[in-house]
């Protein structure tokens, strides 16, 4: 045994049993032993302990106008986590503090319950797919979500894009070239809160879910042929299904099978195949986050990304309340009533 601490909840240390010379504690983060401080790398910013403090201001200090950019864990460091010192909650967090294991169960949200209408911080009473996933992302930020919105994530008004349709979901992450998102196909390359997206046929038949941990890799005999497989293993947040529509949002494991150089559900050539995780670059939005104290940033296709309002705008649609099949041929209609086409 190397280390075992027990900590307060601002992380001053209650006991500890450990090699003098081991550096991590508090949030696994690095210590500063050197200099008998105390203190923690916390990557973006430094933490003290003592004064449950950061002794720099927030990066992202322009979004939380109502906290102060020295507070940590939104003075709640029970309910909150912080893994880097940027920003408390992101898509994944949101969704497994919001919605997981809370009794929302399978049914289309968008154009049924909430009527195409976006707002931060909404949870939805039901959810397909997709629209999970999306409603995490749009709740990840606003220096994220002006960025969703100015890429085509949603619009510009927050009108959702469905998983299949040409500029939103599967089709976004592709349009990427790695700089600040990409579509991953490299199936051990998946990151925590990535969307998974399987299916895929153009036929409505698919899925997304959120990655709600590093992606685990193995084998195992086949039963009849005595061969080695290779599998996948996927845990993650997710909707149960319209075959079973009673099981509510929540944590869910997928195995996948490699056949034929595939991956397939359960090795089933004829149910879901892995076509790739839609992955944020975090680097890109952590320099996204700090420039944004400076002033206006710019993204990488130079489209000009300002603040979010944080009263929402409703949006309506003559679309499909399908997740799936929803089009982007939706008419839109903002605050100040001003309609456009997509």
């Amino acid at each position: 045994m190397i280390s075992a601490n027990d900590y307060y909840p601002f992380g001053m240390e209650a006991r500890s049993v450990s090699n003098s010379e081991y550096r991590y504690g508090f949030g696994g983060m690095e210590q500063d032993i050197e200099n008998g401080t105390g203190k923690y790398d916390f990557i973006a910013r430094i933490y003290d302990v003592r004064l449950g403090m950061w002794t720099g201001i927030d990066p992202m200090a322009i979004d939380f106008p109502m906290i102060s950019p020295y507070a940590s864990f939104n003075n709640n460091p029970i309910y909150f986590i912080d893994r880097d010192g940027n920003q408390n909650l992101a898509a994944l967090e949101w969704a497994r503090l919001n919605m997981s294991n809370k009794g929302i169960q399978f049914s289309t949200w968008f154009g049924e319950a909430s009527a195409w209408t976006y707002q931060v911080g909404t949870v939805p009473t039901v959810t397909v797919c997709y629209e999970a996933c999306f409603m995490a992302y749009m709740n990840s930020g606003s220096n994220v979500v002006d960025y969703l919105k100015s890429t085509g994530f949603s619009n510009k008004y927050n009108a959702f894009r469905g998983r299949s349709t040409p500029n939103g979901g599967l089709n976004w992450f592709k349009k990427g070239d790695g700089t600040d998102r990409s579509l991953v196909l490299d199936v051990s390359k998946g990151e925590k809160g990535d969307i998974i997206f399987m299916g895929e046929a153009g036929n409505m038949l698919g899925h997304a879910v959120l990655l709600g941990e590093l992606p685990i890799l193995g084998t195992e005999t086949d039963a009849k042929t005595k061969k080695s497989i290779e599998t996948l293993t996927l845990k993650t947040l997710s909707t149960s299904s319209d075959s079973d529509p009673s099981g509510g949002y929540g944590e869910r494991e997928f195995l996948f099978k490699k056949v034929n150089g595939k991956w397939y559900l359960n090795g089933d050539v004829d149910d879901y195949e892995f076509k790739g995780y839609g992955q944020l670059n975090e680097e890109y939005f952590k320099k996204l986050a700090t420039e944004s104290v400076e002033g206006t940033v710019t993204d990488s296709t130079s489209k000009t990304i300002g603040t979010t309002d944080s009263t929402s705008t409703s949006t309506t649609s003559t679309a499909s309340t399908t997740d799936s099949t929803v089009t982007d041929s939706s008419t839109t209609t903002n605050t100040s009533t001003t309609t456009i086409e997509e």
